[in-house]
């Protein structure tokens, strides 16, 4: 790109020198001889890595308990209410960063405010679209439980739980005059205001029994469970006002309203879900334990004759260790479990099972033009519960004097009627996809949990613990008796140029896996070479679809962690380390911004070192894909607990300091890779978009009277 002159570490111009953050709990609590009460209040202050985004909130929340008529009766009440204010800022201003020439200034009149701004739509000034887009945020959230319970006998008891959860949030939005969309399009600022309110209510109703003879125990539970969900936003906007200092606060001051450009909209959602459900527990002595659960849900969201599904349940085990034979020196106890169950899945969007209709443009009748409505999706009566069998076989086991702990887990999770988006067909359906019921996922994996410490009369306290996961997803099914496909394709990449779609989801393949063609170096002109499906390097020009293969997952297929704990006199040290192994990162800033073909675009130094020989186009390919194995130290904590000399306002007094994300070993040559997502069916791609990753140290004191 064109020399300006100008030396901007963009950037660095996006950051704060040291984001500090505050924060303050109080708690008191105080008992009766038939009740208690307890009362805390959070108070937090801080500031975002960037130069703009700031955050404070307070929060309240209470418990009290009363019993009365001789314990017949169990009243609960809990009242919760948090505050938080937030000036919001835009995290494409790092993608800016990275794009930006950084010989161009950051103003071309600071004293006026007016901004230097790159040409084209996709680049902006990285400070301007922090610094003139306002955004900010004011969200509360209040929960009300009231929990009543009847002691019909030392046996039975009934109880009742009422709550209601409201989460509001009222966003203000306001491109400044300064801005850059303000600046192409001739108009001074843009303003927009919305408002969103979520309410949660559930009623539980429960009765429980308990009974007891001689080596044998029962627990039986009958319930009935009510929830109803509603969702309503509503948002306005307009534009070209008379000054800035407005804001979003004098929305009619703008022109737009009376030249009928302003906008406004609003929305409304609402779904009910209703359970009956009854549980058994039964126990022989310390050796034998038994659990059977029956739940029967409804669901507003599924088709008319779809809306109830059957969820059973059935555990158990046994400690060995209550047997003569197992019962050793070396071995403190020793239980084998297992358990069988179904659970359903409807968490996604309301009405996706009944027809919808949305503005349809205009008709004319009469000499008129009339606004209509047409369907807006494509219905499915027929969408009913996702279903999810889980297996699970496991052991607990404590040896040598009760210092090593030993829980391990193998679990099959085999999902059907998997709730999929999948392309309409046509005809008759009229709208590009449909949410149906289609395709099958089979689970398989193994959880490993070690703890040992040292004994507890021994001067140095030390304690390791492991935890650790295995698992491996394989897609068996992607069609049904209407819907019949093999494989589908996610993901399709951003532009410029068309590089496609980055993951194949395919029947009897596991999920999360990059399909792509294979790199085979360069020709004499730093073009990038393919392998055909025969073995043969070819030119990107000759590439066809079936030359792609599989060419990584971004599923790990391990993760640790791993935590040590010493605790010498009064002072206390804490150290966790945490890795992802066996996995795949599609590292798009290497394909996007580390390659010199690219335009009028300020570039990774890796174009000119590990990528310099290649000099043409990028092509989606493994060259892109490396391994995303790390190990972490997530944690550093080091305490001091002062000793206190008998007194009658302080009980205890400690002090620490903590470090989170010190450090990260990795061969990935991205970002930090335990940032990129890899959970859902598009799992291991690291954006083109950024977001500094923080290395936070806190100090704190607390104190109990």
């Amino acid at each position: 790109d064109t020399d300006l002159g100008y030396q901007t570490d963009w950037y660095d111009a996006l950051l704060r020198p040291l984001a500090w953050e505050h924060n303050h709990d109080l708690s008191l609590q105080n008992g009766w001889q038939s009740g208690s009460f307890r009362a805390s209040a959070n108070y937090r202050n801080g500031d975002g890595l960037d130069i703009v985004s700031t955050r404070k909130e307070y929060a309240l929340r209470t418990h009290i308990n009363q019993q009365l008529l001789a314990n017949l009766l169990d009243l609960n009440l809990s009242l919760a209410y948090k505050r938080r204010t937030a000036r919001l800022g835009n995290h494409m201003a790092f993608r800016y960063a990275l794009q930006l020439n950084p010989t161009a200034p950051i103003y071309l009149d600071e004293a006026r405010g007016d901004y230097y701004f790159p040409a084209g739509f996709e680049h902006d000034n990285a400070v301007a679209t922090l610094r003139e887009e306002i955004k900010e945020q004011e969200n509360q959230y209040q929960t009300a439980t009231f929990d009543t319970r009847i002691n019909w006998s030392s046996q039975c008891y009934t109880s009742l739980m009422l709550s209601e959860n409201r989460e509001t949030a009222e966003t203000g939005t306001y491109w400044t005059s300064h801005a850059k969309e303000s600046v192409d399009n001739s108009r001074n600022g843009r303003a927009l205001r919305s408002s969103q309110r979520q309410i949660n209510r559930l009623l539980d109703l429960t009765t429980h029994y308990t009974h007891e003879w001689g080596s044998h125990s029962l627990k039986a539970m009958v319930g009935y469970s009510w929830q109803h969900w509603e969702e309503t936003t509503i948002e306005a906007g307009n534009a070209n006002f008379a000054s800035d200092d407005f804001t979003w606060n004098n929305l009619g001051a703008g022109t737009f309203l009376n030249e009928g450009k302003a906008t406004m909209g609003s929305s409304k959602s609402t779904s009910r879900l209703i359970s009956l459900f009854t549980r058994f527990n039964y126990a022989y002595r310390d050796l034998l334990m038994l659990a059977a659960s029956y739940r029967r849900e409804g669901s507003s969201k599924f088709g008319s004759n779809h809306k109830w599904g059957n969820f059973p349940a059935l555990s158990g085990g046994i400690r060995l260790t209550s047997l003569p034979p197992f019962q050793t020196s070396w071995l403190n106890d020793l239980k084998l479990k297992f358990s069988y169950g179904i659970n359903g899945r409807q968490h996604f969007s309301p009405y996706q099972s009944l027809s919808t209709y949305n503005e349809a443009g205009y008709f004319m009748l009469d000499g008129q033009w009339v606004k209509v409505y047409g369907p807006d999706n494509t219905p499915n009566p027929d969408l009913r519960w996702e279903k999810s069998v889980h297996t699970n076989l496991g052991v607990e086991a404590i040896l040598i004097d009760n210092r090593l702990d030993l829980s391990l887990n193998l679990y099959r999770r085999a999902t059907k009627d998997l709730i999929f988006v999948y392309n309409a067909i046509k005809p008759p359906m009229i709208h590009d996809y449909v949410t149906t019921n289609v395709g099958s996922i089979l689970a398989r994996g193994m959880e490993l949990e070690l703890s040992w410490h040292t004994p507890e009369t021994a001067p140095l306290q030390y304690q390791v613990s492991l935890a650790g996961s295995w698992q491996k997803s394989i897609l068996q099914s992607l069609s049904n008796e209407q819907f019949k496909l093999g494989y589908t394709y996610l993901y399709d990449l951003p532009a410029p140029g068309l590089p496609g779609p980055a993951i194949r989801l395919e029947e009897g393949k596991p999920i999360g896996s990059f399909f792509g063609w294979r790199y085979a170096g360069t020709d004499s002109e730093g073009n990038i070479m393919v392998w055909s499906k025969e073995g043969r390097r070819i030119p990107t020009a000759e590439r066809k679809e079936e030359d792609k293969s599989f060419i990584g997952n971004g599923v790990p297929k391990a993760q640790a962690s791993m935590s040590h704990q010493l605790r010498w006199k009064n002072i206390h040290l804490r150290v966790v380390f945490t890795s992802w192994l066996g996995y795949d990162l599609l590292n798009l800033k290497q394909m996007y911004y580390g390659l010199q073909n690219v335009p009028v675009s300020n570039l990774l130094e890796d174009a000119y070192t590990r990528n310099n020989h290649i000099k043409g186009d990028k092509i989606y390919c493994d060259y892109f894909i490396e391994s995303g194995d790390f190990l972490k130290l997530e944690e550093l904590t080091l305490g001091y607990q002062f000793p206190l000399s008998s007194n009658r306002w302080v009980k205890s007094l400690r002090l620490y300091l903590s470090a989170d994300n010190l450090f990260t070993l990795t061969s990935y040559s991205g970002s930090d890779p335990a940032n990129v997502n890899i959970n859902g069916v598009t799992p291991g791609i690291e954006t083109t978009d950024i977001y500094p990753s923080a290395r936070t140290f806190t100090c704190g004191i607390s104190v109990q009277f």
